[in-house]
């Protein structure tokens, strides 16, 4: 008796703790239930039965077609899979293979190429029913000049697994939808430019259009030829033919300083039409330009940068007065170095800062009304073409009697 009642109890307990369990978990879900909502369904294959380890993605996608990830999950051997409690809203569900066997699918089916719909989820929850469609698989090569090139990311969209070239150039792209597909072989940094299927064009106008990938074209040899990064180069130089460093040259935004050897090279992503012409700037020489051709995609040009601005002012040093300060004794005016060759210097001497009548010369004979005055002279160059330069000496100390 006491064992049945302990059984019993043991029983009571369990389904008391269990019912806990689910409320908890009921009670942490609902908790927001009023702003919130969940997607949840089943996966079959193209044949129907149960699509297991399948990837379940929730996205938001904002105006510039960047992905956010809310959720994901994995189908079961069922093939049902459930994405939890999510803030009301819209939202877009894709289904993937890793193994590539099936096609990346989003639910609702499309309406269009390239861009999924939306679906809104709210508090009524969603139960979807999705059907797998066998992937398709395009192989090619990816090479420059005639050779393979390795490393290359090979894509045919966003939803599908981006494989890279081996050492042979060879790739294989698996789980394709029938369709329509934008082709891009990337090779990321380095010296060739990215390119639609199948080769590098001159202009974005002229970029491949979408390829249609069918049971019946997927089995044709998608090869991409690359071009190598276009770039404009060359060498500063002077009017003697000698290199000049640190000079700056610019197609547009895209800028490069030269070295001590002159040279200097742009590598452009863009085709040079976007671009027309160089600009090369450097310190003590006139600014100069080269235009650049059309879907010019490798030039090289050498530019001749102008001479050095002359000087347009007459240049020069304050002059001093040498001599006793004593009446009757004669000072001198000391000047400097002055130029450019060829400046022409006149004197004005001054009392007090008052000018005095005839002394105009280098020098000048003290008399009696400079006693107990200070005296200055000022020296001026002139020089056709140039801007005239005035240098005041400093004044004297107070002219002394003999």
């Amino acid at each position: 008796m006491r064992r049945g009642i302990r059984i019993l109890l043991g029983a009571v307990l369990g389904l008391a703790l269990t019912i806990g369990l689910l409320v908890g978990v009921s009670s942490a879900a609902l908790a927001d239930s009023t702003n919130s909502g969940w997607i949840g369904g089943v996966v079959t294959t193209s044949t129907g039965a149960p699509a297991a380890n399948l990837v379940a993605t929730l996205y938001t996608i904002d105006a510039d077609q960047r992905r956010t990830t809310i959720a994901s999950s994995v189908t079961r051997s069922d093939g049902k899979f459930w994405l939890g409690y999510q803030p009301v809203g819209s939202y877009y569900l894709l289904v993937t293979d890793p193994t590539g066997e099936d096609a990346a699918t989003w639910w609702p089916v499309p309406s269009g190429p390239y861009r999924p719909d939306a679906f809104d989820l709210t508090t009524a929850n969603i139960y979807a029913q999705i059907t797998m469609t066998p992937g398709l698989d395009i192989s090619g090569k990816v090479t420059f000049d005639g050779k393979p090139v390795a490393d290359v990311w090979v894509c045919a969209g966003p939803d599908i697994a981006c494989p890279q070239t081996d050492a042979s150039g060879a790739y294989t792209v698996r789980g394709i939808a029938a369709g329509l597909h934008q082709l891009v072989a990337d090779p990321g940094e380095g010296p060739y430019v990215m390119t639609f299927y199948p080769s590098y064009t001159a202009a974005w106008s002229e970029v491949s259009g979408p390829q249609l990938i069918d049971a019946t074209t997927a089995g044709q040899a998608w090869d991409f030829e690359l071009a190598a990064v276009p770039y404009v180069g060359g060498t500063v130089v002077d009017e003697a033919g000698a290199p000049i460093a640190g000079a700056t040259v610019c197609l547009h935004t895209l800028c490069d300083t030269t070295g001590a050897d002159g040279v200097f090279r742009i590598d452009v992503d863009l085709p040079f039409h976007y671009f027309p012409s160089l600009v090369i700037t450097a310190a003590g020489y006139q600014d100069g330009s080269l235009m650049i051709g059309a879907n010019q995609h490798e030039a090289s040009v050498t530019l001749i940068a102008s001479k050095p601005v002359a000087p347009t002012k007459v240049t020069g040093t304050a002059p001093s007065i040498s001599g006793k300060a004593k009446v009757g004794a004669r000072l001198r005016a000391k000047v400097g170095g002055w130029g450019p060759d060829g400046v022409a210097l006149s004197y004005r001497w001054y009392r007090n800062g008052v000018k005095i009548s005839g002394a105009t010369k280098a020098t000048y004979r003290l008399t009696w009304r400079d006693w107990r005055k200070k005296v200055t002279v000022k020296v001026t160059g002139r020089l056709a073409g140039y801007t005239s330069l005035t240098m005041v000496s400093a004044a004297t100390k107070k002219v002394g009697w003999r």
